[in-house]
């Protein structure tokens, strides 16, 4: 939903979707995603959607990259005490 959203709301911005049950990027070494990541967030106007599981494996390398803004969709699991 967020992808199309944005196509639709905002066409120039570029959009990357970070999932680590895609098939192709959870058989990447780790190494490989994360210079996948960087280059990524290395682009101009670039906007990560991803889920808060892939954020929790992603951490090392999404957390060391300076957000100009971030949106928490699955603000319930945030919330959750027992949440990592």
């Amino acid at each position: 939903q967020w992808v199309s959203e944005l196509f639709a709301w905002a066409p120039r911005l570029r959009v990357v979707v970070l999932h680590r049950s895609g098939r192709a990027f959870a058989a990447q070494p780790v190494h490989k995603v994360n210079k996948f990541v960087k280059r990524c967030l290395s682009m101009r106007h670039v906007v990560c959607v991803t889920t808060y599981e892939s954020l929790k494996g992603l951490r090392d390398v999404l957390l060391s990259h300076a957000w100009t803004y971030a949106v928490l969709d699955e603000g319930q699991k945030i919330r959750n005490p027992d949440a990592e």
